[in-house]
């Protein structure tokens, strides 16, 4: 999807590890500019509310 012109991407792994570190590393090694990397913080209710409004 894109946000504010840029394109966002979510990168999900198999278990809670935070992946942001591996992923910079990878970009600053392609210099690859990021505007963003952060750790996605979903509560359970988010979690809850996504389903119940999926179509």
């Amino acid at each position: 999807r894109w946000s504010d012109g840029y394109p966002a991407f979510r990168v999900l792994g198999a278990d809670e590890s935070d992946l942001c570190p591996a992923i910079y590393d990878l970009a600053r090694s392609k210099q690859w500019p990021l505007r963003e990397l952060r750790r996605d913080g979903r509560t359970l209710e988010s979690i809850f509310n996504n389903l119940v409004t999926q179509e």
